[in-house]
């Protein structure tokens, strides 16, 4: 509990504290049933579908991504699913040899389960990264969002991403 009260304030803070410095937008997504907001330098990237999107930041070197998992053969995973779904992304993770685990928790969102992963990774090529995967349940179908950004720069960031995963509606 004390987790998720520190979660919630921190990012209440950064919420804040971004929309005084860069202004945030908010964008629909999902066929207009979800809507998010992000810092207002991000832009669309090449590639944007009705289950996918990618938007980066002015210099591209930090990037959100959302998928839907909506293929027939997609499990269903309704919003009771949640923490079995994070047990199951942890277990992966953890057997990575090249990600590092930093924190992991599941909040409640207007009555939603949002669960979060966050971890740190080495690249082959490239700076290492700082990953934080948050994802809900819709309709029985996993969204999932991947904020990335250098490792580097993640004193800058890591609160940016936490508000805008708690920034993330179901619209009725």
């Amino acid at each position: 509990m004390k987790k998720i009260v520190t979660l919630f304030i921190f990012t209440f803070s950064a919420g804040i504290l971004l929309a005084q410095k860069d202004g945030l937008k908010k964008i629909s997504i999902f066929n207009n049933q979800i809507s998010v907001e992000l810092p207002a330098s991000f832009r669309d990237a090449e590639y944007i579908g009705t289950d996918h999107w990618m938007m980066v930041n002015k210099n591209e070197m930090v990037r959100i991504m959302y998928q839907a998992v909506t293929s027939e053969s997609a499990l269903k995973i309704s919003d009771n699913d949640i923490p079995d779904w994070t047990d199951k992304q942890l277990s992966i993770i953890k057997k990575d040899s090249l990600s590092s685990y930093i924190d992991d928790g599941i909040f409640l969102q207007d009555g939603k389960n949002i669960g979060f992963i966050k971890t740190s990774r080495k690249q082959k090529k490239g700076p290492d990264s700082f990953h934080l995967l948050f994802y809900i349940s819709v309709d029985d179908k996993l969204l999932q969002f991947h904020f990335t950004c250098p490792l580097n720069s993640r004193k800058k960031w890591e609160s940016i991403a936490d508000a805008i995963a708690n920034s993330l509606r179901i619209k009725v």
